[in-house]
C-alpha cells in the first residue's frame, strides 16, 4: 500500500478513493470507470484528475486534506433534496471557468446521457462564469436550475445570498512583493473574491486593480498604470498554471467603475505582447482539451469529422494563433487570429494557397461558417472558398 508517501497510480488511486468513501459511510454503487478516470454512482460522477494530480503534488498532511475533502464530497447524500433553509447558510457564490461546465456537458454526451443537471451560471467575462454552490460540512455542491425551481427563487436572488456569504468570510488579507498583490486567505474562495471590488480600495495601486487567478487558490493583483508590475504579475501567473495542479488560465481582468472586464492594452504598450501572450494562452490549454474530448465523441458515434488544432505562434515578439481550413475536408475550425486556406492537392509547400485574418474571412465568406454554438467556440465548415474570395481575404489582410 503506498498511502500517503510515494506516487500511486491512477488505479491505485481510484481504489484508494473508493475505499474511503465505503469507510466514511457513503452509498454503495460507486464504480470506477478507468478510460474516463472517474467514478460513477448512477447520475452523480467525480472526475479524479485535478485531485489526483493535487494529491501527487502534495505531501503528508495536505494529502490527507485533499483526499477527505474530495471523498466527503462523493459520500455525501447528493441525490437527496436540500431545502432553501438548510442552503442558505452555506450558500456561496464562487468564480469559475466557463470550460468546466461546457466541458462536462461534453462528457454527458460521451456517455450518452439525456439527462444531467443543468447548473446555475453567469458569464463575466471571456473565460470566466460565476456560479453557485453549497459549501455544507464535509461536500460541497454545485446548484443547478432545478434547485432554484424548488426553492422558488430568482437567480438574482441566490447570486446575492451567496455573494452576501462571500463577503461575510472575507477581510482584506494580502501580501505585497515588487508591487504585486496577492491574496493570502487559501481557502478555495481566494479566486472568487473577484466578485468584491470594495476588496481594493484599500490597495496602493496605481490605477484599476489589473487581476489574474491561475487557480482557485490564488488571486494577484497590480494596477493598471504600473506595466512592469503587470508584466511580474503575468509571469507569476504562467509559472503557476504550468507548474501547481488544477489550474485556471493566466487571461488578466481589470475592474473598472465595480465592474469584470477582460483586461488590454493598446499595441504602443510597453507590456502588449505580454498580455498577448497571456491571453491566447487560454484558448491553447482548452481547444486542446476540447479537440479531445470531440474526437472520443465522433470517434463513438461514427462522425468523419476533422477537429482543427489551435496552434500558438510568435514572430518579432508578437504572440499569434492559427488555425487551418483545408480543402475537402469537413472540420470543425476553431476561431484563430489568423486561418491558413490550404489544398492538400497541391505538392507539400505550395499546399497553403492563402492566408487572412479572422475578421476578413468573417467578412468575405461568413456564409461558409455554421456556427456550432460550442464554448469555446468552433465553426464547421465544408465547402472552400473559390480562387476569388481567396485572393480577396488574402488582400485585405495583407493591406492590414
Amino acid at each position: 500500500m503506498f498511502g500517503f508517501f510515494g506516487k500511486p497510480s491512477k488505479k491505485e488511486f481510484a481504489n484508494l478513493v473508493l475505499a474511503q468513501i465505503k469507510a466514511t459511510g457513503g452509498k454503495d454503487g460507486w464504480v470506477f470507470m478507468e478510460d474516463a478516470f472517474e467514478i460513477r454512482r448512477g447520475t452523480n460522477r467525480g472526475f479524479l484528475g485535478n485531485t489526483y494530480a493535487a494529491y501527487c503534488q502534495a505531501k503528508g498532511e495536505m494529502r490527507a486534506k485533499i483526499l477527505s475533502n474530495y471523498v466527503s464530497a462523493m459520500a455525501a447524500d447528493l441525490d437527496s433534496e436540500i431545502s432553501l433553509d438548510d442552503a442558505r447558510p452555506n450558500l456561496v457564490t464562487v468564480v469559475r471557468e466557463r470550460v468546466l461546465f461546457a466541458f462536462t456537458s461534453l462528457l454527458w454526451q460521451l456517455e450518452d446521457s439525456e439527462k444531467h443537471p443543468t447548473q446555475q451560471t453567469e458569464t463575466i467575462s471571456a473565460w470566466f462564469t460565476k456560479a453557485l454552490v453549497i459549501d455544507a460540512p464535509g461536500h460541497m455542491q454545485l446548484v443547478n436550475e432545478e434547485h432554484l425551481q424548488g426553492w422558488h427563487i430568482t437567480s438574482d436572488e441566490a447570486f446575492a445570498m451567496g455573494l452576501e456569504r462571500l463577503r461575510d468570510c472575507t477581510v482584506s488579507k494580502f501580501s505585497e512583493e515588487n508591487g504585486v498583490y496577492r491574496g493570502t486567505w487559501n481557502d478555495d474562495y481566494d479566486s472568487s473574491r473577484i466578485l468584491l471590488p470594495r476588496l481594493f480600495d484599500d490597495l496602493p495601486l496605481k490605477g484599476c486593480p489589473v487581476i489574474t487567478i491561475p487557480n482557485r487558490l490564488t488571486l494577484l493583483v497590480a494596477g493598471s498604470d504600473d506595466p512592469e508590475a503587470i508584466r511580474r504579475m503575468l509571469v507569476k501567473a504562467e509559472e503557476i498554471v504550468r507548474t501547481i495542479a488544477r489550474p485556471h488560465n493566466p487571461a488578466p481582468l481589470v475592474i473598472r467603475n465595480g465592474k469584470i472586464e477582460d483586461f488590454t492594452v493598446e499595441p504602443s504598450s510597453p507590456i502588449f505582447h505580454d498580455v498577448q501572450k497571456a491571453v491566447r494562452m487560454a484558448p491553447l490549454i482548452y481547444y486542446q482539451e476540447q479537440k479531445t474530448s470531440l474526437e472520443k465523441l465522433y470517434e463513438k458515434n461514427g462522425k468523419d469529422l476533422f477537429v482543427a488544432s489551435y496552434t500558438l505562434t510568435q514572430k518579432d515578439g508578437a504572440y499569434g494563433s492559427v488555425a487551418v481550413w483545408t480543402k475537402g475536408v469537413p472540420t470543425l475550425l476553431p476561431v484563430a487570429d489568423e486561418i491558413v486556406f490550404v489544398d492538400s492537392a497541391l505538392p507539400k509547400g505550395s499546399n497553403a494557397v492563402a492566408v487572412a485574418k479572422w475578421d476578413d474571412v468573417v467578412a468575405c465568406v461568413g456564409d461558409l461558417l455554421l456556427d456550432t454554438k460550442m464554448f469555446p467556440a468552433r465553426y464547421y465548415v465544408s465547402k472552400f472558398p473559390t480562387e476569388e474570395q481567396l485572393r480577396l481575404m488574402a488582400s485585405k489582410s495583407a493591406g492590414r
